[in-house]
């Protein structure tokens, strides 16, 4: 991780908190928000310093995505000016004192932004998407005062600097249907932009599947969203290892098979190992369908644990044994049946038989 350069104009031989941030600011914020802020006042007191997000992550026992969230919303505050290098990180952080606070440079949405085909067609993406499900109306006024409250407009920013681009009005739309028809908080939206964009997707249209996919799962907070897709990382990850994929990401059916297999069978990664690993024996090749017929013959079977695995494969030991026994009892049964010598069935003669046998015999000669 590079360092970032971390600089004000301001004289910081001690650590001083404005009182302005604490009567305007520090009241709003997330506690962890507000930790960072202050860990960056006392990082400045060794003026022209550098930093790094991970040494603030791990100094303050946070994770390195909660650093990043918490930089972008005090930018919104206008209290920190971001610069980034050529790759999009960031590298300085300008601390600006919030007596000096600057106007918001954000664009504001009201309701006239919506009234025209020219202003529409400005908001639209660079890149077109299908609409999203939710999308099917659009609340134009309702979106409006969505940007003109303070959590509304925070989410929208947030939004727009992880997406990359300007957000068009099908991104609006979807995100402030998450808000107000899906009950997701500001944190949980935030979170959901920030997980997507981190696996490569950033299509509004994906975004929108996952919520709703979330709601179905009853996920509705970010500890829980955050328990989830860890335990779908983690079995994403085990599942290519078992299987040696490498050099690529798995595509749309493959994550289908792994999320059946935890989610709807409930295997442990242990037991969607051994059958990964069965699969490459056999096949010599990552066959999630054959993967996938082991794993529904345990779960039809109601395997649990690898212990019960080793149960069922001792009795289908035992049964192809005791057909192999049967098959080669019965086909020795046929030979014997089928002999031609087995089948003769010999004749008994008389005395008689022989003397007129012989008496023919002189005759002929």
């Amino acid at each position: 991780m590079n360092d970032i350069k971390i600089c004000t104009s301001q004289e910081c031989s001690i650590t001083c908190v404005p009182n302005i941030f604490i009567d305007r600011y520090m009241h709003n914020a997330n506690g962890e928000f507000v930790k960072i802020y202050l860990y960056l006042l006392r990082a400045l007191s060794q003026r022209n310093g550098n930093i790094s997000i991970s040494q603030i992550a791990d100094k303050l026992e946070l994770t390195e995505n909660d650093v990043r969230r918490s930089l972008l919303y005090w930018e919104k505050k206008n209290l920190l000016h971001l610069e980034y290098d050529n790759s999009g990180n960031i590298s300085c952080i300008n601390v600006i004192s919030p007596e000096d606070e600057r106007k918001t440079t954000s664009t504001q949405l009201k309701s006239s932004d919506f009234e025209t085909t020219e202003n529409v067609s400005t908001l639209e993406p660079v890149v077109s998407e299908p609409a999203p499900p939710k999308a099917q109306g659009m609340d134009l006024e309702g979106m409006a005062r969505f940007k003109e409250t303070e959590e509304g407009s925070e989410i929208l920013f947030i939004s727009e600097r992880y997406m990359g681009h300007p957000l068009g009005l099908n991104e609006i739309n979807t995100i402030y249907s998450w808000y107000e028809e899906l009950h997701f908080s500001a944190d949980l939206i935030e979170y959901l932009v920030e997980y997507c964009v981190e696996k490569g997707h950033s299509s509004i249209y994906y975004m929108n599947k996952v919520a709703l996919n979330w709601i179905d799962e009853g996920i509705n907070t970010v500890e829980k969203a955050k328990q989830t897709t860890n335990i779908h990382c983690q079995s994403h990850y085990s599942v290519m290892k078992a299987m040696g994929i490498q050099g690529r990401s798995l595509v749309k059916s493959e994550v289908a098979y792994i999320d059946k297999w935890v989610s709807t069978y409930g295997f442990s990664l242990d037991i969607i190992n051994e059958a990964c690993g069965r699969t490459i024996e056999s096949t010599g090749k990552a066959s999630f369908k054959y993967a996938d017929s082991i794993l529904s013959k345990w779960h039809d079977n109601g395997i649990h644990h690898l212990e019960d695995i080793s149960r069922l494969d001792e009795a289908h030991e035992q049964t192809v044994a005791s057909q192999k026994a049967a098959n080669a009892s019965s086909n020795n049964k046929a030979k014997v049946t089928n002999s031609r010598f087995h089948n003769f069935e010999q004749r008994e003669y008389s005395d008689e038989f022989y003397e007129d046998l012989e008496r023919r015999m002189r005759a002929k000669n």
